[in-house]
C-alpha cells in the first residue's frame, strides 16, 4: 500500500512535480523569487511574447534547483535575435530518485529503487514592434514513473503590449495539447491562462517594476494571484513576491548580480504547506 499510495501521490499532486504539473514550475531563480508574470521579460517562462535578446549577442541561461518533496530541477534556455525576431529554445527536467519499491509484506529493505521524471523541450519565437509583441512556441513532453511512460505535444501563445506611461499588459495561454496514455489513462496537461499588469518606475540609477497577475490552472482548478517586485540598482537586482489561492499562500525573495557578461541570481520560496523550501540558482551568460 505504501508504494501504491506514493505513486498515486506522485501522479496527482504538484508537490512532487513529476506529473504534468512539472510544466508549471518556475524556469529560473528570478521567476521563483518574483512569481510567474506574463509581463516579465527575458527568460520568464509563462509568456512566449516576452522572450528577448540583444541584437548581436545571444543569451544562454542555466538553472538548477530543488522543489518541494526533494524534486530536483534543471532548466536550460537560449535566446537569439534574428531579424527583429527572438528565437527561444528551452529544455527542462524535473525528477525524483530513490523511490522505494515495496509490496504488501513488511521488510527492512525495499525490493528495488526507481525514479520519476518529467522532461520537455520548447522551441518558440516572439515578434512584433517595441509596443506590441506576440509569441508562439511548441513543446514536446515526456514523463515517466517506474516502468510507465507518456509523451505529448503542447502549444503556447502570448501577447504583450507596452503603453507610453511604462505600463505593460500581458496575456498568455499555455499547455494546449494532449498526452499519450500512462498505463491506462492519459495524463491531463495543466492548461494555464495568465493575465497581468506591470508598472515600471525609474529614478536615476534606480528602476523598479511592480507586477500583478492572475493565473487559472485547468488541472488544479484554481485561480492564483501573483504579486511581484523587481528592483534594480546599477549591477544589483532585488526581487520579492507573494502568491495566494483559496488554500495555499507563498512568499518569495531573491537577488541577482551583473558581472560583465555574466548575471547570477538566487531565489527561494516559503509556503504555507510546510513541506520544503524551493530554491534555485541561475546563471545568464551573454555570448559573443
Amino acid at each position: 500500500m505504501r508504494l501504491i499510495s506514493r505513486i498515486l501521490y506522485l501522479l496527482q499532486v504538484p508537490l512532487f512535480a513529476v506529473g504534468t504539473q512539472f510544466l508549471t514550475l518556475p524556469s529560473n531563480a528570478e521567476e521563483l523569487a518574483a512569481g510567474s508574470h506574463p509581463t516579465a521579460g527575458r527568460f520568464f517562462s509563462v509568456n512566449p511574447a516576452v522572450f528577448t535578446a540583444p541584437e548581436k549577442h545571444p543569451e544562454l541561461s542555466v538553472c538548477h534547483g530543488t522543489w518541494l518533496g526533494g524534486v530536483t530541477t534543471t532548466n536550460l534556455a537560449y535566446n537569439q535575435n534574428i531579424n527583429n525576431r527572438t528565437l527561444h529554445i528551452q529544455f527542462r527536467y524535473s525528477g525524483l530518485t530513490d523511490i522505494e519499491l515495496r509490496d504488501h509484506r513488511p521488510s527492512d529493505e525495499p525490493l528495488a529503487h526507481f525514479s520519476s521524471f518529467g522532461i520537455s523541450g520548447n522551441v518558440g519565437v516572439s515578434f512584433g514592434s517595441a509596443r506590441s509583441r506576440y509569441g508562439l512556441s511548441l513543446e514536446t513532453i515526456r514523463m515517466g514513473i517506474y516502468n510507465e511512460f507518456a509523451q505529448g505535444l503542447a502549444l503556447n501563445a502570448g501577447y504583450l503590449h507596452r503603453f507610453p506611461n511604462k505600463l505593460s499588459l500581458g496575456f498568455s495561454i499555455l499547455n494546449i495539447g494532449k498526452m499519450s496514455a500512462l498505463g491506462s489513462t492519459a495524463p491531463l496537461l495543466p492548461t494555464r491562462v495568465f493575465v497581468g499588469l506591470a508598472k515600471e518606475l525609474n529614478f536615476g540609477d534606480y528602476s523598479n517594476t511592480l507586477h500583478l497577475s492572475s493565473e487559472w490552472n485547468d488541472v488544479a482548478e484554481t485561480i492564483q494571484i501573483w504579486v511581484g517586485n523587481i528592483f534594480n540598482w546599477k549591477k544589483l537586482r532585488i526581487m520579492a513576491g507573494t502568491s495566494a489561492t483559496s488554500e495555499i499562500y507563498t512568499a518569495s525573495a531573491g537577488m541577482g548580480l551583473q558581472l560583465g557578461q555574466y548575471n547570477i541570481s538566487y531565489g527561494i520560496r516559503f509556503g504555507s504547506q510546510d513541506i520544503g523550501l524551493p530554491q534555485s540558482i541561475t546563471l545568464h551568460l551573454r555570448l559573443p
